[in-house]
């Protein structure tokens, strides 16, 4: 080990020394191997959000260690780590969510647990005069539809001043109202920041991906039919099978081949000739019309006993032999 390595993990046994005179320090020791932690206890007060531990080993092996929270308002980074004999003390970050805290005083516990070692309980107190929150409706739109925030932001009773709001959407535009509604002008995945003050407090609640907003996408036209070899006077149902895309459709237009049309989403058509039609659909929404046309879509040229002609082909009729005449 380093000559800086060696001093600088001195000068933190000699700050353990101090701790343990003080009642700062927390350990546990098993067989010989035991495992530090620095402070005792964690006061986030009323304005901190991040604080650190300082985990160390006493050990001549490797030790792991475990640190958790059963309380949802607490993350901590690492969670999992190795200390091995001689290494510096382990930084560990700790930060509080004061939106799924209490307003006024909250209070937990971290557990530092290591195998074989009696586990380290470490009280965590924070006092919580704002927590600024909100929710969004929807989370997911069109580009230019609009999404309402509401205001959730709890904080203790007779903070000095009227509470002030400042928003942020991601796309640079900021607003002061308590409750906006907002639409974006581009498409992508957006972060959503609300900074809330009074005279003495403030909190800021950060939101990643809080609202994603898609481009829109026009009906795709499509449609199928009962039959495609109808007999004269029969009647063929055409069936709508458009995919609306990002809209719903509002109008469509049918054009059979012969002439006539409809503007049914599920409309009935007889045709009365032996021949072949070429059917066209086209579909609308707001943001867009498509179109699909079958060529030779529907073949009329069938009879009762007959099988089906493709495009192009005459039918015969059958002609009795005559017998010659005597």
């Amino acid at each position: 080990m380093s000559a800086k390595r060696t001093s600088r993990f001195r000068q933190f046994e000699i700050g353990l020394l101090l701790a343990l005179a003080t009642g700062m320090v927390n350990s546990c020791s098993m067989h010989g191997s035991s495992i530090i932690v620095v402070p005792a206890s964690l006061n986030f007060g009323r304005n901190d959000t991040l604080l650190e531990l300082k985990i160390a080993s006493k050990a001549d092996h490797a030790i792991e260690v475990n640190v958790d929270s059963r309380e949802p308002w607490l993350s901590i980074s690492p969670a999992m780590l190795e200390i091995v004999p001689g290494q510096e003390p382990i930084l560990v970050s700790v930060q509080i969510a004061k939106h799924l805290m209490k307003p006024a005083g909250n209070a937990g516990a971290i557990r530092v647990q290591a195998r074989g070692l009696a586990g380290i309980d470490i009280p965590v107190t924070a006092d919580v005069m704002i927590a600024a929150d909100f929710t969004r409706e929807p989370d997911q739109v069109v580009l230019g539809r609009p999404i309402s925030f509401r205001n959730t932001t709890r904080a203790v009773s007779g903070l000095k001043g009227t509470l002030k709001y400042r928003w942020e959407f991601g796309d640079g535009v900021v607003s002061t109202e308590q409750n906006p509604i907002h639409a974006y002008r581009s498409p992508g995945v957006y972060t959503v920041s609300l900074e809330v003050q009074s005279a003495e407090y403030s909190d800021t609640r950060s939101w990643e991906k809080c609202t994603e907003v898609l481009r829109p996408q026009g009906p795709v036209a499509d449609f199928s039919a009962s039959t495609r070899t109808p007999v004269p006077g029969q009647p063929v149902q055409f069936i709508d099978l458009s995919i609306p895309g990002t809209g719903t459709i509002k109008e469509w237009l049918w054009d059979f081949g012969d002439g006539s049309l409809s503007f049914l989403q599920r409309p009935s058509h007889v045709y009365t000739a032996a021949a072949v039609y070429d059917v066209y659909l086209a579909v609308t929404t707001s943001y867009g019309t498509d179109t699909e046309i079958k060529i030779g879509y529907i073949d009329g040229r069938k009879t009762l006993d007959s099988e089906p002609l493709e495009s192009g082909e005459t039918q015969t009729p059958d002609v009795a032999p005559i017998s010659p005449q005597p």
